[in-house]
């Protein structure tokens, strides 16, 4: 996606239609961001077990479709990519023509796609100790073995 997190964004439509927030998360399965302080919504919760009612306001997801990214010159902006000679990706501004590098500071990527970044992550996941299941013993052996005992 073209919009990373920490990117400071312009909403363009919607009721939030001018604000500006800084993108919290991204969802790149969905197109979607989380922009802190717009499209925030609030949920009541029932007084239980002696607490007090609450209202929770949390911000969720909006369209990638309806962020703009905001440059230098506090303008919205549209995001390409240039290839560097070494093979570096970078993200670079239409307008302004100005570069911004990948997040994280890494911007290599791997022969299916994936950032340096995802790919530290999912070697840390493989690292956990798993539990494997033993297989059940089947059913007729344990009743040959039972009908060998009593004879």
């Amino acid at each position: 996606m073209k919009i990373h997190v920490g990117d400071l964004v312009l909403i363009t439509t919607g009721r939030d239609k001018g604000k500006k927030g800084k993108v919290l998360r991204v969802l790149p399965k969905t197109q979607e961001v989380v922009v802190e302080g717009c499209n925030v919504q609030v949920k009541h919760r029932k007084p239980m077990g002696g607490q007090s009612g609450q209202r929770l306001t949390r911000s969720v997801p909006l369209s990638v479709s309806k962020v703009a990214l905001i440059n230098q010159d506090n303008q919205p902006d549209r995001v390409g990519y240039t290839v560097l000679k070494d093979g570096v990706k970078l993200r670079k501004l239409r307008k302004s023509g100005q570069t911004l590098e990948i997040a994280g500071g890494e911007s290599t990527t791997d022969k299916k796609g994936r950032s340096e970044s995802k790919k530290v992550a999912e070697d840390k996941l493989t690292d956990q100790p798993t539990t494997e299941k033993l297989p059940a013993k089947s059913i007729k052996s344990d009743s040959k073995s039972k009908t060998k005992a009593k004879k």
